[in-house]
Order: C-alpha cells, then structure tokens, then sequence
C-alpha cells in the first residue's frame, strides 16, 4: 500500500491502516450510555460483555481510566467557567483553583466520606497538575480549545536581544510566544516541582510515575528520575529545535535546512542561558534544584502558568492543533508543515462537546471473569448488585451469561457479536429482569468476520430462531469413551474394590506391560463380562449398538487390541513404557558417567511421567471423556507475589493456549494489573518432560526422537534438530510493574505454531465432493490424528533453568555452569546454575478432517493460506462454531498440500466430522467467505479470511485466490454430477 501523493510505503512513514482498536469505540459507546442512565436513588450501572476473557479483564481498566479523566475534566471546566464569570477572574492558577475544584469534586462525588479536608485539596491539585502536563495535549482542555494555557508574565521582562535581530527579526510579543511555546514543551514532559502532598506515583500520572527534571545537555535516566536535555545531542533534533527550524525557515526563506538547524541550535543554547542565568526575570518560572549524583537542574513552577477564558484562537491547517498566538504562523507540532490561522469557528470535537456537559461523577468499573477466586468474584459480584455497592460497570465474559440474577438492571452492553443468537439471548437476558423495568441492548459490531456477517444480515441473527440445545447422543467418539470409563470402573471396582491401592499414577497402572493392570484389564475386556454389558445396553443410546458393538463386544476387542494403531491403550501404553524405559537408560548412562547433575535431572523428568495421574493421562489419550472440563488446564501462579491482589486472582489456561499467552516473556491482564511470566513452575523431584524434535519448515510437520542431521522423510528437506519441555506444571508471574495498565493493550505474542505429527490409523482418503468417480477432493478423517503446538520464540528459543524455573526468551545455546546468573522466580533469591536451551511445546491428540485437491495449482504459500483460511472460516459459519473452535492448518504429503481442520478441544467435538460429513455445504459456505465487500481484489481483512490465530499470514491471505479455487472445485463437481445422472 502507497501514498497516492508521495508514493510512500506504509513501511516508510507512509499511509496505514485506519484501525479502530477493539476498546475505543465501545468505550466511548459505554461513557455515552453511563451518561444517559438516570440518577436518583440507585446509582447507573450496566453490564458490559466480552467472549474473551482477556477483552473483559482489559476494558475494566480501559473504560474507568478514560471516563473518568473525562469526568475530571468536566469538573475543571465547570469551576474555570464558574471562575471567569465572576470579576477579576480570567487568569487563575494552581493556587487559587485548588480549593474551589475540591468542592466541586466533593459535591460531584469523587471523595467518600473519610477523605480528610488536607487530602481533598493535594487530590485536587493533582488533578490540576495532570491537566497542565497531560500527555494527551490534543485532548486536553485547552488542546480542544475551551481553555488557554498561558505562561505568567514576569513584571521585569524583556526579550532576549537576538531574538529581536536578524536573522530572527521577532516582534517583542513574538518573542514572548516564543518562549512560551519552548516552554511548553517541558510543561508537555511532566518538568515540573510537584507541589507537597502530590503523589507522583498515583494512578492519575500514569505512566510517567517519576519524577522528571531538565539540564542544558547531557540526558539521564534511572528508575525514580529522568532529566531530559534543553539542546539535543548532535546530530539529533527535538521538539523545541524542530520549532526554531521551522521559525528561520519562515523568517528566511532562502536559507538551507543544514543553515536553519545550525543557527537553531545555537540560539536554543543561547536561550537556556538566557532562561538559567542567575538574574533572569524566568527565575522563578525555571527553579534550580540539586540533584544527588546529577547536579543542578530544572524544573517548571506549576503556580507560573494560568488557565485563561478561550480568545481568538488559531488552528493549523495540517494537523488541527489549536493555539492562542503564533510565531510568524509556524505551528508548534513536532515536524507539522502547516501553518497556524484564525479560527472563527472550531470544527466539532467529541472531546470538546463532552467536558461541556454537567459533571456526574466518576465511574467505577471491574472485570468479572473466571480469573477471579471464587471468593474475591462474590465479592464484585455483591458490589454491582447491591444498592449500597460502588461498582457501576461490570466488565464480563461468559460467566455472567447463566444463573445470575443482577436485580433491575435495564442496560447491556455487547462488545462485540456474541457467537450465537442462544448467547445473545443469554446476555441480552440479564436485563429487564423485572416487571417495572426496560431494557435496552447494545452491540457493538468488531471488524472481525462474524461480525461483519451479523452486523451486514442481522435479521438472520435476530430473528428469534435459537436452535434447541443439542446432545450429541450419537456422536460415537465420545459416547465410546463413555463405554471405557464404564468398562474401567467396573474392572476397578471388581479387582480392587474400596482399597486405596488401586492403581493411580502411570507407572502403577503400566507398569513394564507384562503381568500389569493395563494386562489385567486387557484380559476384563476379552472376558465379556455379562454384567458391564447389561450396563452398557441399558446407558448406551440404541442407535450406537451395533456400531459401536455393544452386543458382539467390538468395542472392547478394539480397546483391548494390543497394536498401538488401533487401540488407544495400547498407544499411550507404549508411549508412557517407552518414555519410563528411555528416561531410566538416559539416568543410568549419565550417572555412570559420573554426571550427576544431568542424572538427577532425568530422574525427575521420569518421576514427572510415572506419577502422573492415572485418569487425566488416559483422558487427555482419548481412551476417557473429558467430562465438561479440560484436563490440560495449567497455572500462571501467582500466590508468591506479594501484591494483595495475587491472593484475589486464579490465571488458568489450556495448556495448548497458555504456551503462547503463558510463555516467559509473555503475559496477561488480570485485576487491572499485567501478570507477566517469569518461568515455568518445577515441582519437588519432578522435571519436565522433555523430547528432540525436528520440523520441516517445507512440509509444515514435526518429527519426534529424529536423527541427527536427518532429513525430513517426505521432502528430504534438512531439519534442524531442537528440544521441547512440555510445560506441564504451569508458569510461575514476576510481580506486576508498579504502574498501571495504561490505555496501550500489552503486546500479545502468538509464537505458538500448530503443526502435524500423525494421522493415526492409515486409511485411504475417498472422494468428498461430487460423484464418487469425480475425485475432486479426497479426504478422510480420524479421532486419533496427533498435532503438536511449538513456540519456539520466533525461532530465539527459550534460556530455562532445570533447578529454579527460571525463563527467558533468547540465547543461541546454553550457558556455562555459573555464568547464568539468575533469580528465583518464585523466591527471588540468587541462582547461578545452567540455562538450557529450550523450546515449549505439547502433544494432543484430537478429531482431525483431511483434505487434498486434485489437479489444482496450489504450490504458491499464498495459495494454500488463503485456501486453508476459506475452509475453516466456511466450516465454522456452516456448524455454527466459536471462533476458537475450529483450528487449521497444512502440511505437504509427497509434495502435495493437504488441507486439515482439527477440533481445537484434546479428544475431539465432533465438528471436524461434521465438516468432514458434510464438505459440500463447507465449500459453498466458504466461497460466501471469499465473497467479501469490504476489502479489494486480491486481498482479504478481517471480514473473511484474516484472524487473530493466522495473523502471521495475513500478507499472503489473498480472497480472489481462494475463492477461484473453490468456485474451480465446486463448478466441476456440479459438472460431474451431471454427467453421471
């Protein structure tokens, strides 16, 4: 993408992108319907609904910051008005406004009742000092032109002689405006002396929680203070010099840029001596302060600037900025080309139209999730529902969609496009509860595909048609590992009854396979046990008898099949005996070697295996249901910090999600705080599992236990051997940083990358569209497909201590024994041992849907993103799927690509199936996809086939592609069934 007039790359200060983020606009929505609510005796309040967990924890924060800087201002503006108004009152100050802004704060209702008169009046001049150096200046009072920030005039004052002579030629009050604007860049920097009783760590001054000084030259910078220099370093710029460029050049239009920046500068340097000198009349504007460590320096006097009633304004006629006076029209924006003119009348401005509306008080917003504790989410929950509570807004994900009872509440707001019409109703139901209230729902449609298709045909979605809950009765995967839990329970029950010996952990159950109680419950199976079958008759729906063998025993000839390639016992048996038997050689090998260290490591890695849980480890292998909870849920921990919001907070995910969002380095937002990683947690005489692996970057496919500088065996492609710890314990957080969230999201890293491992039972793959005979499109399907999902760090790897637990991404290799030096994640005490280069990664096995088109031309990365990105998006539109229920991907079998679709849930859902089943309506689903308006030929957006999980392929997602292979394989099977009829 390119300038029109430039011809600029987006890459090279070029156009970008209008985005709209995803918090803004319902933000602004939100501010808008808390304003509108009545008040009386309840106060407003409103629930506020997110799918994720990680929108509803941020826009909590998000929502209460911004409204509450705007109710802020509100106030300002009300007592500046009020202050104009009255006889001498045009030029007020700090001094004079503090004590009239905190009893309007007091009668607007931002102190509780315990806020003494003293804190009331530093409150309120806090307020006064984040208004004259708000970091959003644009936005500010006098940024939007309702105020004028001017510097007071010393008595004495006269202007520096070469600012009167050439090549400067300024008029006195030019040269007043001059250093007024140079001045004001300070303002913009926070360099001011914060008045006693003004907390420069508080919330308000977020994210400059420091304290901020300024010198001639020489910048520094430590946790507690940052001096910045009046003249830049050589041959940089800054704002104040930027300035005086532009002045020259408009007082001397002939000069070169080199010139101007020269005779800049060392005016710049000329008016610091100016303003520092002992005897300036700025004495008392620019105060001298010493700095242990630093020397003197500088800082503005607060009580030297004035709000002002707004005059004849001027605006740029670039970049909008507005001003009271200007120096020979050059605008004071950094780099801006325009120039300063009169404004007769200001263009509308949302920020200008909402300080001028009658101040309400403040909002007071929380997140509701299941990142809470139980406890600390009654908690929240009491505090909106009460009348006597103060939370106004709460800030949801799907928690809040069932049995919960919030009283007479009338407002809903959607963030976005719930998944179904059944979740919309949900939501949309905990208003109007009541007989004697309304309800009024509002969704804000987000620029991602489903909802761009709600918001272009919101009749189909509205329209009442919620489809009755389903039970997959007959969905035969998880109905036959409802039969092996059965059969296991009764096998239990019969050889070990209520003794506590029963096998539990791996090792017990596994044993070394002969003579084991895997062997014995083997043997259970095969002896057709006429009880476990009655049992089975009677809870097994009819329909699934004879497929699932019910009465022929099948089902337990399969289960007990001791090939690993039809059983899923037998499979995780041999996995489980050949990890246990490889981690004791390894042990063995390395203490007869005399290394210790690396033996005792392995002896925790194969105590990590052989104690796993019986029960989970069969049902993350398919053998067991998961039940309507995951197995694979790991821990961001938290209890060792010593915030006292860590005990409130419980940050769980998927194990296959949270080696992503959980990965050293990485983090998320909780209890409007950021959790960050810091490490993996270790158990006592545990280590984590570990495997070698290889990729093929070609072919898209992982390799387990490779051999060393082997190749891949489809493309013959080299493959880089690495290692993976599968992070099975979880991770541990560093404390959260000592300022806030802010309004910028913290960067979400998607490093994760999902990959093939196995299809599992070999079958051939038959035709799935059109006649038989068309061979269009060949696909197949499995419940026992194998994927792997890797972070490897973009590639970095991660630097990970066996002992404490310790992470971080980066470093090549491993470092030398003492020379990691490091900190305990969790008890913060010195660590020097080993970092080892690691990546993260976990196995899961999943329902996996496969297919391959034939005669199509689909060699392009491009071509087989766009085709993958089609499908997917097709088939959860067509089942009605969550966006995360779904996965994709693509790996190259003999040079060709086949296209899959995974149940993102271990063990399967049945979706993959359904779309395997019924590809057909997949594919005409998924050429609606392609049928995208709101993007161009040849590209695609967030309205077909871009999302957050294929954001790393976003520049190779080309629609048009996609959709004239799809429209190829359609128009032929129509053909082809024609022809056959």
């Amino acid at each position: 993408m390119r300038c029109v007039n430039c011809k600029a790359p987006s890459s090279q200060r070029g156009p970008r992108r209008l985005s709209l983020g995803s918090d803004a606009p319902p933000a602004v929505i939100a501010s808008a319907l808390f304003d509108a609510l009545p008040r009386g005796e309840e106060r407003p309040r409103f629930l506020a609904f997110s799918d994720s967990r990680q929108d509803a924890a941020f826009f909590a924060a998000y929502l209460e910051r911004t409204y509450n800087r705007t109710a802020r201002r509100r106030v300002i503006y009300q007592v500046l008005r009020e202050t104009w108004e009255t006889p001498g009152g045009e030029g007020l100050r700090l001094e004079s406004l503090g004590s009239r802004l905190a009893s309007a704060m007091d009668r607007a209702g931002f102190f509780t009742s315990d806020t003494s008169a003293l804190r009331r009046k530093d409150l309120a001049v806090e307020w006064l000092i984040a208004e004259l150096t708000a970091m959003d200046e644009r936005q500010s009072l006098a940024g939007v032109g309702l105020a004028e920030l001017r510097l007071a005039r010393p008595g004495t004052w006269t202007p520096p002689r070469p600012l009167l002579s050439p090549p400067w030629s300024l008029t006195p009050e030019e040269a007043w405006v001059l250093l007024e604007e140079l001045l004001k860049t300070l303002l913009a920097a926070q360099v001011v002396s914060m008045p006693q009783g003004v907390d420069v760590s508080s919330e308000i001054f977020e994210p400059r929680n420091k304290r901020y000084a300024v010198r001639q030259d020489g910048p520094a910078r430590t946790a507690e203070l940052e001096i910045l220099s009046w003249v830049p370093q050589h041959p940089a710029i800054n704002r104040r010099l930027d300035y005086l460029v532009r002045i020259h050049q408009a007082k001397n239009p002939t000069a070169s840029v080199g010139e101007s920046k020269t005779t800049a500068r060392a005016l710049l340097q000329d008016i610091w001596r100016y303003l520092s000198d002992q005897d300036s009349p700025f004495r008392s504007i620019l105060q001298p302060s010493n700095e242990p460590n630093h020397g003197i320096v500088y800082r503005l006097n607060p009580n030297s600037w004035e709000f002002r009633p707004p005059r004849a304004l001027l605006q740029c006629s670039s970049c909008g900025t507005i001003e009271p006076a200007a120096v020979a029209g050059v605008c004071p924006s950094f780099r801006c080309s325009g120039r300063l003119e009169p404004a007769s009348e200001l263009p509308l401005d949302h920020y200008r139209a909402m300080y001028q509306e009658p101040p309400l008080g403040p909002m007071y917003a929380e997140e509701h999730t299941a990142q809470w504790s139980t406890q600390k989410a009654s908690e929240i929950q009491g505090d909106f529902v009460s009348k006597n509570g103060r939370v106004n807004v709460l800030s949801c994900s799907t928690t809040f969609e069932l049995g919960v009872d919030v009283g007479e509440l009338e407002v809903v707001l959607l963030r976005n496009v719930p998944p179904s019409a059944a979740n919309y109703v949900q939501r949309a139901g905990r208003a109007g509860r009541r007989a004697s209230s309304a309800a009024l729902i509002v969704t804000f449609a987000q620029l991602r595909p489903h909802d761009r298709q709600v918001f272009a045909y919101p009749l189909n979605y509205v329209a009442g048609k919620v489809p009755a809950p389903q039970i997959p009765s007959g969905n035969v995967p998880i109905v036959r590992r409802h039969v092996h839990s059965v059969a296991l329970s009764r096998f239990l029950r019969t050889n070990y009854g209520k003794s506590p010996e029963w096998p539990r952990v791996v090792e017990k159950f596994f044993g070394d396979g002969a003579g084991s109680p895997c062997e014995e419950f083997r043997q259970y199976l095969l002896s057709r046990d006429a009880g476990l079958r009655d049992e089975l008759t009677r809870i097994v729906p009819p329909e699934l008898h004879e497929e699932l063998g019910v009465q022929d025993w099948a089902w337990a000839a399969a289960l007990a099949d001791p090939d690993p390639f039809q059983s899923p016992l037998a499979r995780v048996e041999r996995e489980k005996i050949a990890d246990m038997q490889q981690y004791r050689r390894l042990m063995d090998e390395a203490a007869a070697n005399h290394r210790f260290q690396q033996a005792d490591r392995y002896q925790k890695v194969l105590n990590t295996i052989s104690r796993a849980e019986l029960l989970g480890t069969l049902a993350s292998a398919n053998v067991l249901p998961k039940y309507g909870f995951p197995v694979d849920v790991v821990p961001l921990k938290t209890a060792h910090v010593s915030a006292e919001v860590a005990r409130d907070i419980e940050l769980q995910r998927d194990l296959r999600v949270a080696v992503s969002e959980y990965a050293p380095g990485s983090g998320v937002v909780a209890a409007k705080q950021f959790w960050k990683s810091a490490g993996l947690q270790l158990l006592p005489n545990r280590q984590l599992p570990e495997r070698k692996y290889a990729v093929c970057e070609r072919c898209n496919r992982i390799y387990l236990d490779p051999e060393a500088g082997g190749s891949c065996p489809q493309c013959h492609g080299q493959t880089m051997n690495r290692t993976f710890v599968d992070p099975v314990f979880g991770f541990v957080a560093a404390p959260p940083p000592r300022k806030g969230l802010g309004e910028e999201r913290p960067p979400r890293i998607f490093a994760s990358r999902m990959l093939f491992y196995d299809f599992g039972p070999q079958q051939d793959r038959t035709c799935v569209l059109g006649p038989p005979s068309a061979h269009l499109v060949l696909g197949r399907f499995t419940r026992q497909g194998s994927l792997a999902v890797i972070n490897n760090a973009y590639g970095r790897g991660f630097r990970l201590c066996h002992t404490c637990g310790f992470a971080t991404a980066g470093a090549a290799a491993p470092t030398r024994e003492g020379n990691g030096s490091h900190k305990h994640p969790v008890t913060g005490q010195k660590c020097t041992k080993t970092l080892a280069r690691v990546d993260l990664g976990h196995l899961f096995t999943s329902d996996i849907a496969e297919f391959k088109f034939v005669d199509q031309d689909l060699a392009a990365d491009s071509a087989r993103a766009s085709v993958l990105a089609a499908l997917r998006e097709g088939a959860r539109r067509f089942l009605k799927a969550g966006d995360d229920d779904l996965g994709g991907l693509t790996y190259l079998e003999a040079g060709q690509p086949v296209f899959v679709l995974y149940d993102n849930v271990p063990g399967g859902a049945g979706l993959a199936r359904s779309a395997f089943e019924q590809f057909a309506c997949v594919m005409r689903e998924a050429l609606e996809v392609c049928n995208c308006s709101a993007c161009g030929e040849h590209s695609s957006c967030y309205g077909c086939l871009r999302t957050y999980q294929n954001q790393h392929q976003h520049d190779q997602l080309d629609r048009t592609i996609a959709q004239e292979v799809i429209t190829s394989a359609l128009e032929r099977a129509g053909s082809a069934a024609a022809a056959a009829s």
